[in-house]
């Protein structure tokens, strides 16, 4: 679950760096418009932020599956945790019964000895 986790955030982290990435190459296509671009170099920083764009796209499609397996994982685990405590407990009373059991045979046993007259034979 922790390394699922950790594979998580990074991804998050991958597009979290995309999405800078992209916002600070369109305020550097934003600059550089103001002060005249040809159209080759306009064309190709459009085409770099379409390429940015289709990459958080692609991005965020794969973190929204990773979260969905996530979850489907996290879910097994506390279903199999409950089962696992369930089963704990059932064994917990399965050994108080023969606890119990057990000092019942003893104390049975300590009064028929206790009333039994002294040099009496079993």
């Amino acid at each position: 679950m922790a390394e699922f986790r950790r594979f998580l955030d990074a991804q998050q982290a991958k597009l979290d760096e995309l999405n800078a990435y992209r916002d600070d190459y369109a305020r550097r296509f934003e600059a550089a418009g103001r002060g005249g671009l040809d159209a080759a170099r306009m064309a190709d920083f459009r085409r770099l932020l379409a390429r940015i764009g289709e990459a958080i796209v692609f991005q965020e499609q794969r973190l929204a599956g990773l979260h969905k397996e996530y979850e489907q994982v996290r879910r097994r685990w506390a279903d199999t945790r409950t089962r696992a405590a369930a089963l704990d407990k059932v064994m917990e009373r399965y050994r108080q019964e023969e606890q119990r059991e057990t000092d019942r045979r003893e104390q049975g046993e300590a009064d028929e000895r206790s009333q039994r007259l002294p040099g009496e034979e079993i």
